[in-house]
C-alpha cells in the first residue's frame, strides 16, 4: 500500500508510524535549516509525547552553530552515549535531503544523496512507534517509504569512491547516491518556498 507523504507540516511535529516498525523501512526528510538557526532534532520514538517520559530509540540532532550531527538514544530519563564524529553536510538557510533507513542491526544514514553515518541498535525497533522533528527548521516533505521487501542497503563495491573534501563522515565509502536513495523516488523540493518565513523559536533539551 502507497502512503502519502506529509508535505510542509508544523514544526515541532510527531506522528505515528503508518505500519509497525521493522528492518526495510526507511523515512525521507526534505527541508530547509533555519538561517540563524542553532538545532533541530529528528527522533524515532517509543511514544507521541516529550523526553521526560519518552524513550528514543535514535536521536539525530543536527547542530547548526556547534557544526556536527550528534546521533544518541535516550532511555529511563537518561541520554546514552553520544557519536558525533563527522562533518556538517547540512547548512543554515539551505535545503536538505535525509535518508533513515532501518537495518537488523542498526539505521545507516544518507545526507543529500551521501551516506552519512550508521548507528548500531540500542533499543530494539519494534519498540518505535513515532516519529519526530523539532528546532530550527522548515520541513517540506517527510515520506515512509520501503517495507519487508524494500531494497535494502548494498556494501559499495568497485567504483563506489571516497567522498569529496569537506562531504560526509570522514573514512565513509560513499561518493555517489547509496542504494537505499533509490528506494523510492519523490518529486522534486518545492522551490517557490520563501527563506524568509519565521522559523519556530528555540525549545528546551534536556542536557547531553
Amino acid at each position: 500500500m502507497s502512503i502519502p507523504p506529509i508535505v510542509n507540516p508544523p514544526t515541532p511535529f510527531v506522528c505515528p508510524f503508518p505500519t509497525p516498525f521493522f528492518p526495510g523501512q526507511m523515512v525521507r526528510v526534505r527541508g530547509v535549516a533555519a538561517p540563524n538557526g542553532d538545532r533541530f532534532d529528528i527522533n524515532f520514538q517509543t511514544r507521541d509525547t516529550t523526553y521526560d517520559t519518552d524513550d528514543i530509540a535514535f536521536h539525530i540532532s543536527v547542530r547548526l552553530l556547534q557544526g556536527y550531527i550528534a546521533r544518541n538514544s535516550f532511555r529511563d530519563g537518561d541520554w546514552e552515549e553520544e557519536e558525533d564524529y563527522g562533518d556538517l553536510p547540512i547548512l543554515p538557510g539551505q535545503h536538505f535531503e535525509a535518508l533513515i533507513l532501518c537495518e537488523p542491526t542498526q539505521f545507516k544514514v544518507a545526507i543529500n544523496g551521501r551516506h552519512y553515518c550508521d548507528f548500531k541498535h540500542r533499543l530494539a525497533y519494534s519498540k518505535i512507534s513515532h516519529f519526530g522533528i523539532e528546532g530550527d527548521v522548515q520541513i517540506n516533505l517527510i515520506a515512509f517509504e520501503g517495507g519487508p521487501s524494500a531494497p535494502g542497503y548494498q556494501q559499495p563495491g568497485a567504483g563506489y569512491g571516497m567522498p569529496q573534501a569537506g562531504m560526509g563522515m570522514p573514512g565513509a565509502p560513499p561518493s555517489a547516491p547509496p542504494p537505499y536513495a533509490e528506494a523510492v523516488q519523490m518529486p522534486p523540493m518545492h522551490q517557490q518556498m520563501s527563506m524568509t518565513q519565521p522559523y519556530p523559536p528555540n525549545y528546551s533539551y534536556p542536557p547531553m
